[in-house]
């Protein structure tokens, strides 16, 4: 039987930057498909502002935005959201330093 090992989230071990789904989109959907921002805005029905500003990493996907690029251009609404998901967990740890302390003090690995 093997041994299972606990891996646990050292938030001083920062991992490096996630990619923003908007350069995935772009990069890896739109421009090897030949997909202008235009015709992906009207094809699912969205101002072509909305998914320039995703792919110009000023807009964040949002959960109906996941399900409308899950079903247009195959992978699933979860893969954009994880991927923004890993984007703002990211981004918001660079101010770890401004959180409270831990009040309960640490935990025993359950």
């Amino acid at each position: 039987m093997t041994e299972s090992k606990r891996i646990e989230y050292d938030p001083d071990k920062r991992t490096s930057k996630p990619v923003h789904p908007g350069e995935i989109l772009e990069e890896e959907f739109l421009g090897p498909a030949d997909i202008s921002q235009a015709e992906l805005a009207r094809h699912i029905k969205c101002d072509i502002k909305t998914i320039n500003r995703i792919v110009n990493m000023h807009t964040a996907i949002s959960t109906e935005m996941a399900r409308k690029l899950g079903a247009a251009l195959g992978p699933s609404a979860e893969f954009w959201l994880t991927l923004q998901q890993k984007y703002d967990l990211y981004e918001a740890r660079q101010d770890d330093d401004e959180l409270p302390s831990n009040m309960l003090g640490p935990r025993a690995a359950g």
